[in-house]
């Protein structure tokens, strides 16, 4: 069946198959697939944490090296806390006026 044949006109054989090639087959994929991804998704999570700090070592770094000072004015404020059984990080830049 293609996209110029009207429904009316369409068969049911036609449009099962339809429906199996377009519905039934990308759900069926991710039926089989979804296991695997469940089991591996720790991995992914701990590599976006290494991300992360990775990222946040690097900026300092180069805040650092380019001697980039806060001014008088302006505080930097981290918070830690722990969500959901996972650590959570905010950093901000406060400026008072």
């Amino acid at each position: 069946m293609s996209i110029l044949n009207l429904l009316p006109d369409a068969k049911v054989e036609d449009l099962r198959a339809e429906l199996e090639v377009n519905l039934l087959g990308p759900m069926l994929f991710c039926r089989r697939a979804i296991p695997g991804m469940l089991e591996r998704r720790r991995y992914a999570t701990t590599g976006l944490w290494f991300n992360h700090l990775a990222a946040a070592f690097d900026a300092m770094r180069a805040a650092r090296i380019h001697n980039f000072p806060l001014r008088q004015n302006m505080r930097i404020e981290v918070k830690t806390a722990w969500r959901s059984g996972s650590p959570a990080v905010r950093a901000s830049v406060e400026r008072s006026f």
